[in-house]
């Protein structure tokens, strides 16, 4: 992974291989390259990892930076981000543009892009909750809050399952920001709760099942 020439090596190894001198040779390698960082990860099934077990941090920073307008944001293995950078500040510039104009003084946020939502639109709310479905976009986000000194907002680690609204009394505008399966029923009904909804999908085909049940719950 490398953001604004920042590199990042994430080494996946089966640990029923005799793995210790690859490990060795390879890290002799790749101190004397630009690699600013290098995890590795046990694992033994290569379609689905379990991102955040088995991890561990072999050399260089535990973190690169991604910058966004002037703020910082923290990228480790498996992190979100976006791929381009010119494209991401675009889009985050015209998400604020959106929520600017709210009149509103809480927002809620779900999903992985809420940390950069969040720290770029701090100063339009008296405070925002955010509801991350991921462990490491958590602990980044975290770490974001803390880099930029923003103290109004509120990341809270929820399972898709366990998904609630509870922290926010008022109900009056969420943002929803799925993976590309989209946003599960229990989280759409939750939603409806709100007066008015943001939606951002990087999966079309998921938007359109999506709000064919936002119209069958009778939401406009």
């Amino acid at each position: 992974k490398t953001v604004n020439d920042q590199t990042m090596i994430l080494l996946l190894i089966n640990p029923n291989f005799d793995y210790l001198y690859e490990i060795k040779k390879l890290t002799s390698f790749l101190k004397d390259t630009s690699i600013n960082s290098m995890y590795y990860q046990f694992r033994t099934d290569q379609r689905k990892p379990d991102k955040d077990e088995n991890i561990y941090h072999h050399f260089g920073k535990k973190t690169i930076i991604e910058v966004i307008d002037k703020y910082k944001f923290n990228i480790t293995p498996y992190s979100f981000n976006q791929s381009n950078n010119n494209y991401s500040n675009t889009l985050y510039q015209n998400i604020r543009l959106l929520l600017k104009n709210e009149n509103s003084e809480d927002l809620f946020i779900y999903g992985r892009t809420s940390s950069p939502i969040s720290i770029l639109c701090h100063s339009y709310f008296k405070k925002i909750v955010a509801s991350i479905p991921c462990s490491i976009v958590y602990k980044n986000m975290l770490l974001d809050l803390e880099d930029n000194n923003i103290n109004n907002v509120y990341p809270i680690f929820q399972t898709k399952k366990d998904f609630n609204t509870i922290t926010d009394k008022k109900k009056e505008l969420i943002f929803l920001s799925p993976g590309v399966q989209g946003l599960p029923k229990n989280i759409i009904k939750e939603a409806i709760r709100y007066n008015k909804i943001y939606l951002l999908y990087c999966n079309f085909k998921k938007l359109e099942r999506d709000l064919i049940y936002f119209k069958k719950l009778k939401f406009n």
